[in-house]
């Protein structure tokens, strides 16, 4: 995924992980801070992404208690 859509270009602090199935990505932040968890347009901006949660593992946990908390 991150080859294809050329994260390392247009997005060098961004790893993807995933999508919504529509028109954004989940995204780690990998530039060297806690590793906080980004909503990502496919067609955007860095200045686009959102943070939806401080860390990986409050991104997992809000999924498994609220499968809609990233649409909030």
């Amino acid at each position: 995924m991150n080859r294809g859509y050329n994260v390392a270009q247009f997005f060098p602090a961004m790893f993807f992980i995933g999508t919504d199935g529509g028109g954004e990505a989940y995204a780690l932040n990998v530039s060297g801070t806690a590793g906080a968890v980004f909503e990502v347009p496919f067609i955007g901006l860095p200045c686009d992404a959102r943070m939806i949660a401080d860390s990986f593992e409050s991104f997992v946990s809000g999924a498994k208690l609220d499968p809609d908390f990233v649409n909030e």
